[in-house]
């Protein structure tokens, strides 16, 4: 469990805002290249995830460490996996 003083620890109080994403079923495959919310940065914040149980793919995050700029080949995927 991650204490009060560890999670204030962990965001920039200075900063204001709220993005709620909500991805419905799709009753057929994207397109290619097609995303949702597509590859992006998370930063300053917590971010939390209600992920569906019966379908817990589709969420990864980037363990590279190359930055925004960088190509996508230098990219290291992972899935994350939902905690219970």
């Amino acid at each position: 469990a991650v204490t009060p003083k560890e999670l204030h620890a962990l965001v920039n109080v200075n900063a204001a805002g709220c993005r709620l994403a909500n991805y419905p079923a799709q009753s057929r495959q994207p397109e290619p290249g097609q995303l949702r919310y597509g590859a992006h940065v998370d930063s300053g914040g917590i971010t939390i995830l209600s992920v569906d149980p019966f379908n817990p793919t589709g969420l990864q995050v980037d363990l590279s460490h190359v930055g925004t700029q960088a190509d996508e080949s230098e990219r290291k995927w992972v899935d994350v996996l939902p905690v219970e």
